[in-house]
């Protein structure tokens, strides 16, 4: 389950109802097909390991996002949050606008998703594209999530991009399949 295609190895029920794909040159995938999902559809956990890990104060302490969440950091300045998600911008941008979008309650990776967490992800997706339309209205829009074990923080989030890329070199790492 830590491969670069763990969402399609682990839970391919899971990707093919999300109808994401793995990037081929990055372990990336895309939110498309999301804002059809029913919340009904049925996506179980077939890795084996827990769906919410449970998480102790000194480890939400040492979680970047869940500090910038609860106010503790102040380089992350919040452009946007709801009851359920904020936003901010990537500290490296990757384009022109480069926002993050993050779930309040802290859950590890996409592998960690189920069945329950659709409305949380149409939710941030929904939430992206509003915040990306905002700045960038004339802008092509990608959004998508890094697949473990590549993601840099164990914390769920959305990239949302306003293209193009910067520097250039950056498509390489969020590029399409």
């Amino acid at each position: 389950c830590g491969s670069t295609h763990a969402v399609q190895q682990c839970q391919p029920q899971y990707a093919e109802k999300l109808a994401i794909k793995p990037m081929t040159r990055s372990p990336f995938v895309f939110t498309h097909g999301v804002s059809t999902l029913s919340s009904s559809t049925a996506m179980g956990n077939t890795c084996g390991q827990p769906r919410r890990v449970p998480i102790g104060r000194q480890q939400q302490d040492s979680c970047v996002f869940c500090q910038v969440v609860s106010g503790h950091d102040k380089q992350a300045r919040i452009i946007y949050q709801n009851a359920v998600v904020a936003v901010f911008h990537d500290r490296h941008p990757a384009a022109v606008q480069h926002l993050l979008v993050i779930p309040k309650q802290h859950i590890e990776t996409v592998n960690s998703l189920g069945h329950e967490d659709i409305l949380l992800v149409r939710e941030m997706k929904r939430v992206g594209k509003e915040q990306l339309q905002e700045l960038a209205p004339h802008a092509k829009h990608k959004m998508g999530f890094h697949v473990p074990p590549n993601n840099s923080i164990n914390h769920l989030h959305l990239h949302c991009f306003a293209l193009p890329h910067t520097p250039k070199w950056k498509v390489l790492k969020y590029s399409l399949p």
